[in-house]
């Protein structure tokens, strides 16, 4: 029984590892979108010099940006939550959260699914696959949000055992 807890605990460990990582990686992606950004707008309006490409570099950043830290902050339950009306009906909280998730967990993982194809048609287009100003290939930001919506399509099923072994913290206050 012991070693059950030990590798549970250990898991969990290798989720939130896993999980900060993504999440430094958004961080850092988010850095080079205000950096970008401020350097484009002081440019334009101080030096009549923009970067060249700027909004599609932003564009391309903010696949990385917004994607990789949802794994994260599903884990940490960092979003907000209403719970206007769960709050009041405690015994449905643990059916709703388990439709919640299953609902979640389709959505991400037809994002994954198709992620995935649009990534493999980049990688392999002959045409349309560069961005129109700085030619940077669309494909390794189809494949790092192909990524991060698995990511997340696990953390829902990790989610889901919870509620259905009724260690979820949702609904609890």
């Amino acid at each position: 029984m012991v070693q059950h807890s030990d590798s549970k605990s250990r898991s969990e460990k290798r989720e939130v590892i896993f999980g900060r990582g993504m999440a430094a990686v958004s961080a850092v992606a988010l850095c080079l979108i205000m950096l970008i950004s401020t350097a484009d707008v002081v440019g334009r309006y101080f030096f009549l010099a923009p970067i060249n490409g700027a909004s599609e570099l932003v564009a391309m950043l903010l696949v990385v940006g917004a994607t990789f830290g949802w794994g994260y902050c599903e884990l940490r339950n960092g979003h907000i939550r209403i719970t206007v009306f769960t709050e009041h009906l405690p015994k449905m909280t643990k059916q709703f959260n388990i439709f919640t998730y299953i609902v979640c967990i389709i959505t991400t993982g037809l994002l994954a699914w198709r992620s995935g194809l649009q990534f493999w048609d980049y990688l392999f287009r002959t045409r349309g696959h560069l961005s129109d100003l700085i030619k940077i290939p669309y494909w390794p930001f189809m494949l790092l949000q192909t990524i991060a919506m698995a990511w997340l399509f696990i953390v829902f099923i990790i989610r889901l055992v919870k509620a259905f072994r009724g260690e979820d913290n949702y609904g609890t206050n």
